[in-house]
């Protein structure tokens, strides 16, 4: 009797093991099985490395063709905001530079140049993201504080004096103007959470190149 119940023990193990080895082969051992015991079983494997590879390349191609047009939009907003910035400089160094011809100097209207040219050169560090400026400037994080304050360069850098007449006039004018105009653009893109959507890309695109 214990003879037979050990044979019975060893075929339901041996029975076992060939479900387990079964399982585990490819599936197209399964639908072929005389394929596989014919001798043609390494051209397979080698037939489905090189299908699997080439689906592998096929989606890092497909992520690497990835475009984001909200991500273009912005980059071309805040390198169009770094041009006005430095041709807010640029104005309010003519402001000062024509103030200091006169003979009665206004030292206040200097003043407010210069602090014009200040918050010029804030703004061109809040477009390029220094954390290390934007630490002490939490405020400029949001959006719409952002827009507010673009509005205040540009209206101090506006010289109400000044015509399109003149050269300095001109571009103290156009630049001002276009600066208040981002400014309330920016603060529309906070009001709609516009933020919100392209961290939303920056992570998309950041995950799709860990994945490469």
């Amino acid at each position: 009797f214990g003879t037979k119940q050990s044979a019975k023990f060893r075929k339901i193990e041996k029975l076992s093991l060939q479900t387990k080895s079964r399982a585990m082969e490819p599936s197209w051992v399964k639908a072929e099985p005389q394929a596989a015991e014919s001798g043609d079983l390494s051209q397979k494997l080698v037939e489905e490395g090189m299908q699997s590879t080439k689906s592998k390349k096929s989606k890092r191609e497909a992520k690497g063709n990835h475009f984001s047009k909200t991500l273009f939009f912005f980059q071309c907003f805040t390198i169009f905001i770094i041009i006005m910035s430095l041709a807010a400089i640029a104005a309010n160094g003519l402001t000062i530079y024509e103030y200091t011809k006169e003979k009665d100097i206004q030292y206040r209207s200097i003043i407010l140049r210069v602090y014009a040219i200040s918050f010029a050169v804030m703004i061109i560090l809040t477009e390029i993201d220094w954390r290390g400026f934007m630490r002490y400037f939490i405020f400029l994080d949001n959006w719409v504080s952002r827009g507010i304050s673009y509005c205040f360069v540009g209206l101090i850098t506006w010289d109400q004096d000044a015509t399109y007449s003149t050269v300095e006039g001109a571009i103290n004018q156009t630049v001002s103007f276009i600066l208040i105009g981002c400014g309330v653009f920016y603060a529309v893109l906070g009001i709609a959470c516009m933020k919100t959507v392209k961290e939303t890309e920056l992570r998309s695109v950041a995950d799709t190149q860990v994945e490469d």
